[in-house]
């Protein structure tokens, strides 16, 4: 059985009849977005993620569109734009408005590699959200240890993400202790 509520939830029943409370898709997207706009706004000095003077804050985005993770990636992809939408129609970030640029990892190993290189060197993004799973998250890691490009993963919590550690990859996801002691070291 299912409800809506009006305000910023909805409410199911879990498992053995539970009343389990779920976030709607809108408010967690709009969190993540807000944290990944932060992000590129201090790593552009707040104009384009490509450098120029323009109005428009680029961020990358890595997810699956096809394949076996697809249903992970359409739902981040619906998540983004919802929230970009809405920061876009409310005046966007200091006056700039977000353009997401979308790659489609495959969910695969090499489609994570590929669409991390094509988002930094052929869109010149400054900031890439992946939106994806380990398996095409983490052989893209290496790739943004030896880039100045900054890397949210928000959805995959393999620990081989965050180590080693890298200054410019960070995740939303669960992390692990040990991994938040080497961050807070660092800074």
């Amino acid at each position: 059985m299912t409800r809506s509520d009006s305000t910023t939830h909805t409410r199911t029943t879990g498992p053995r009849g539970a009343r389990t409370r779920l976030p709607r898709l809108r408010y967690s997207s709009s969190v993540l977005l807000t944290v990944s706009v932060m992000v590129a706004a201090s790593a552009c000095g707040g104009s384009s993620g490509s450098g120029g003077g323009s109005d428009e804050i680029k961020i990358g985005v890595q997810v699956a569109l096809t394949g076996p993770s697809s249903l992970v990636g359409q739902g981040f992809r619906a998540g983004a734009d919802l929230a970009v939408s809405e920061i876009n129609d409310n005046g966007g970030v200091n006056g700039s408005q977000i353009k997401l640029t979308y790659v489609d990892d495959k969910g695969t190993p090499d489609g994570g590699v590929t669409a991390a290189r094509e988002l930094v060197t052929r869109d010149k993004v400054k900031v890439v959200l992946a939106g994806s799973t380990s398996t095409a998250i983490v052989p893209a890691v290496p790739f943004f240890g030896r880039s100045d490009a900054v890397y949210y993963v928000s959805t995959a919590g393999d620990s081989r993400i965050l180590d080693p550690f890298r200054k410019n990859v960070f995740s939303g996801a669960i992390t692990p202790l040990i991994q938040q002691s080497k961050v807070y070291a660092y800074y």
